[in-house]
C-alpha cells in the first residue's frame, strides 16, 4: 500500500513511490502543523506535536534537561558567566541563525542591533565546545538504525571552520574507515536513543559533538534530516517495521 511522505527537505521525495506498507501510513519529516494531516485511519509516524519538540530550540533544550540528557551548558537567564557562547535562533535549521560570540562586548553588540527583548524572545544561548568530531545518529527510541560523521571540506576559511554545515562537510558512513569511532560510541548510541525518547519523537537524527577523549554532548535533534542514498536505504529498511510497532502500541491515528 502506497505511504503517504509530508516533509519540508528536497532529499524525501526519493521515498515517494518507493516507501510501501501492508496498511495505510503515513510518514512526517518536520511538519509541525495539523493541517498536514490527511482524513483517515492511518498509522502516523512523528505526530506534528511532537516534531514541534524538535523545532522549537528552546523546547528541546528543556525537555532533554527534563530527561538528564547530556547538552551543552546553557543559560535561560541569559546572564552567561564563561565565554565563548553560541546564540541560536529557536528556529533555526541547516545551520542558519547560529552566531558565535566570543566575548561579553560581542554579546551586547548583538543585543543592541537586534533589540534585547527580540534576542530573549527568539534565541537561545549556550556553551560554546570546540570538539573536533560531530557525528548524527539516527534513532529510535529503542535502536540506532543509521549513523554518519561530519568532517570538513578542504579549503573551508577559518572563520566558517566552527561548525559543520550541510556546504562546508562531507559525510562518512559507519563502514568508512574515516569515521573514526569513538571510545564512547555505545554510550554516544543510549544518549542518542534518550534524546529521542525525551522528544516524544518516532525517529530522529541526533548531532552529537565529541573531543579526542570520547567525551561528547547532544547538539540537537533532527526530524527532517537529510537523506543521501545509503542514509535513504536505512530509513526504507526501518520504517515498515517502525510502522508495525506503532500500530501494535499506539494503533492508527484518527481523524
Amino acid at each position: 500500500m502506497k505511504t503517504r511522505i509530508r516533509s519540508k527537505h528536497p532529499t524525501h521525495r526519493a521515498l515517494r513511490g518507493v516507501l510501501h506498507m501492508p496498511f495505510r501510513a503515513l510518514v512526517n519529516f518536520g511538519k509541525t502543523d495539523q493541517s498536514c494531516l490527511p482524513r483517515g485511519r492511518y498509522v502516523l509516524i512523528n505526530p506534528p506535536e511532537s516534531v514541534a519538540n524538535a523545532a522549537d530550540k528552546l523546547q528541546t533544550k528543556r525537555l532533554l534537561d527534563a530527561a538528564a540528557v547530556k547538552t551543552a551548558p546553557w543559560w535561560p537567564d541569559w546572564n552567561p558567566d564563561r565565554f565563548p557562547v553560541v546564540v541560536k535562533h529557536r528556529r533555526g535549521s541547516r545551520g542558519t541563525g547560529v552566531y558565535l560570540m566570543r566575548t561579553p562586548e560581542e554579546l551586547a553588540a548583538f543585543f543592541t542591533a537586534r533589540g534585547e527583548a527580540y534576542v530573549k524572545e527568539h534565541f537561545i544561548v549556550e556553551r560554546f565546545k570546540n570538539y573536533r568530531f560531530e557525528y548524527r545518529v539516527h534513532a529510535t527510541p529503542t535502536e540506532v538504525f543509521f549513523a554518519n560523521r561530519k568532517a570538513r571540506k578542504d579549503g573551508v576559511p577559518e572563520d566558517r571552520r566552527w561548525k559543520h554545515t550541510f556546504d562546508n562537510s562531507v559525510w562518512f558512513n559507519e563502514d568508512n574507515p574515516e569515521f573514526r569511532k569513538p571510545t564512547t560510541w555505545d554510550d554516544i548510541k543510549a544518549e542518542a536513543i534518550k534524546a529521542v525518547a525525551a522528544l516524544s519523537l518516532d525517529f530522529g537524527a541526533v548531532d552529537v559533538k565529541v573531543n579526542n577523549r570520547g567525551k561528547f554532548f547532544i547538539i540537537e535533534v533532527n526530524s527532517a534530516p537529510s537523506l543521501g542514498d545509503a542514509t535513504r536505504g536505512g530509513y526504507l529498511e526501518l520504517l515498515p517495521r517502525l510502522a508495525q510497532q506503532i500500530k501494535e502500541t499506539r494503533g492508527v491515528f484518527i481523524k
